[in-house]
């Protein structure tokens, strides 16, 4: 017996509906139908496969051993710790152990006649290696950055790497059945990993180099170092320039991996592919176009129109059948990229950005600008790049603009993104003012060292600056809090414009209604008036006897009206059904 167990299937589910066919009207009926629409297939085995680029491997480790010696042999300063201890403890005496027992008579225990003291507790002094410095902590935050990216990409090349077998299949057929209009599309796309030896031997080696790698890293970890500064608080990018991260060759290429990091921010590799065209017998064709049939038939059996009742069955001539093969796939190999980490502002182009700000300040300082002037502009344009994306993102789409309700939704959506915008321009603004009040101070204090005065201001100097510096906050938030205001003040009018214009129109569809039923009132009464006249008209032309017969005729149905409803109050005062004499009856229309 085949192990094939989909072609044992198939061949089984075939030679029944073989049967099926040969016996039914309808199914030759419609296979005429297909055969004389427009029908398109398509079919193609592929074979993928991917080819990592190692180039970032090569850079780590070239300059992972950098990282390694400082991990080993770490900068770090010396701290002096003071620790007030019994006297029996102190091991170490100084000039302020003399000047804290001066001070502190609590920790003395006795004085002796001759005045030699005897203490009972003794300030002393110890030295302790700290390694929490910035660069430190700048090294630390590496660590974990080159962690997150070797994991990132190990984990994606093992979950990718190896080759794909592809089977693409597509059809499209459009036809009409007794002016039935079907438009029927399939599409099929079948995945399944196969093994490539020459292309799994280049990928398994740079496997291989990423785990060595991933394992020297984790390593780390365990280092007296890491141990040490796992409490200590990461640092942010823009890292800071010190004189030991760009003089010290260790902690120089430990930044420049920094910069390599944020600047590589993809995975990249190629694709190698073989392809190979289906070849369409006209056994397979027979059994697509059956396939076709039965997922009408599938649908339309469970159609509550019922799209398959016919008072008799439409007939269809022969036709040959018109299929078209496609192919438009041609294989070729292209390079690829997986995005791994977001390209937000990082170190990279942090320094990127930096480079071109100073290089437009200094064109400008040397077209003979001053300093000051091409940093306003500069800072401006920058500004304003910034500002119109921001705008852009609060811009409301064209589609939103002829819904009300959508809109004014959008409009508060953007009031709240724009009073958050307002609190941190507030804050930003107060963090500006220190600064200036700030360097002022520093300014006055350079200024009177230079002319010989003692680097301290007076009471009058530095009232005067301090009300120029609360001046100058004052007069900066006054600006900023009116522009807000009137930015928020156009919102208002135009939230109201739009509020305003909603109530119109729910007014006038109320005009609208009120009008349509004064409308239909007005309609109704005529029709009344008319149907009375048409009546008057008939009678008018009646004989004085026939005029007579209608009268009585009318009487009589009215007697008739009345006597019933008696006949039913009787009844609802006798509820025990006794039968009832006509002499009572009549006492009781007499009563």
């Amino acid at each position: 017996m085949s192990t094939d167990f989909i072609k044992r299937y198939y061949l089984k589910i075939k030679k029944r509906l073989d049967t099926v066919n040969k016996q039914d009207l309808f199914y030759v009926n419609f296979r005429n139908a297909i055969d004389a629409g427009k029908n398109e297939i398509f079919q193609k085995h592929l074979m993928e496969t991917r080819i990592f680029n190692g180039d970032w491997v090569d850079f780590i480790e070239e300059n992972l051993n950098f990282l390694d010696n400082i991990i080993r042999k770490p900068r770090s300063f010396i701290k002096s710790i003071n620790q007030v201890v019994p006297v029996e403890r102190a091991k170490k005496t100084t000039s302020e152990t003399v000047r804290y027992l001066a001070s502190h008579s609590q920790d003395i225990r006795t004085i002796d006649k001759r005045g030699d003291v005897v203490p009972k507790n003794l300030l002393t002094s110890y030295k302790e290696e700290d390694l929490g410095i910035y660069e430190n902590r700048f090294i630390k935050s590496l660590y974990e950055k080159l962690v997150m990216f070797v994991e990132k990409r190990y984990q994606t090349i093992v979950n990718l790497i190896g080759t794909d077998y592809i089977n693409k299949f597509y059809s499209k057929s459009n036809f009409i059945y007794d002016e039935i209009d079907i438009d029927y599309e399939l599409n099929i796309s079948v995945r399944k990993k196969v093994h490539d030896n020459e292309a799994e031997i280049k990928n398994h080696g740079l496997l291989d180099r990423i785990e060595i790698l991933r394992s020297k890293i984790i390593s780390f970890s365990n280092t007296e170092f890491m141990i040490a500064m796992k409490n200590v608080k990461s640092v942010l990018p823009p890292i800071q320039k010190t004189n030991i991260i760009m003089k010290d060759p260790n902690y120089r290429k430990c930044y420049e991996l920094w910069l390599f990091l944020d600047s590589y921010g993809t995975l990249e590799y190629k694709v190698e592919t073989s392809a190979a065209d289906n070849l369409f017998d006209d056994i397979y064709l027979d059994g697509l176009h059956n396939l076709t049939l039965l997922s009408y038939a599938t649908v339309a059996a469970n159609d509550d129109s019922k799209l398959g009742e016919y008072a008799v069955l439409p007939t269809v001539k022969a036709h040959r059948p018109n299929t078209k093969i496609l192919n438009k796939y041609n294989p070729d190999e292209s390079d690829k990229k997986i995005e791994m980490e977001s390209q937000i502002i990082n170190e990279y182009y942090y320094q990127q950005s930096r480079k071109l700000y100073s290089q437009r300040i200094q064109d400008r300082v040397n077209d003979g600008e001053t300093f000051h002037a091409a940093l306003k502009d500069v800072y401006q344009s920058a500004f304003k790049i910034t500002e119109r994306l921001f705008n852009d993102l609060l811009e409301i789409p064209d589609e939103i603009k002829s819904d009300k309700v959508a809109l004014i939704r959008y409009r508060l959506r953007n009031q709240k993104a724009l009073d958050q915008i307002y609190k941190y321009k507030q804050s930003d603004l107060r963090k500006m003012e220190k600064e200036k009040a700030h360097n002022i101070k520093i300014i006055e204090k350079e200024k009177a060292i230079i002319e010989g005065r003692s680097g301290k201001l007076t009471r009058a100097e530095r009232a005067v600056i301090n009300i120029n510096e609360k001046n100058i906050l004052i007069r900066e938030q006054e600006k900023e809090l009116k522009r807000i205001q009137k930015q928020i003040e156009r919102e208002k009018i135009k939230l109201e414009k739009v509020m305003e214009k909603e109530k119109n129109r729910i007014q006038k569809e109320k005009e609208k209604i009120r009008e349509k039923e004064r409308i239909k009132k007005e309609k109704e009464k005529e029709q009344a008036r008319i149907k009375k006249e048409k009546e008057k008209a008939r009678l008018a032309k009646l004989s004085n006897s026939k005029k007579k017969k209608v009268s009585t005729k009318r009487k009589t149905n009215a007697k008739k009206k009345n006597s019933n409803a008696k006949n039913k109050k009787v009844l609802l005062d006798n509820p025990d059904n006794k039968t009832i004499s006509k002499d009572e009856t009549n006492t009781n229309e007499n009563n």
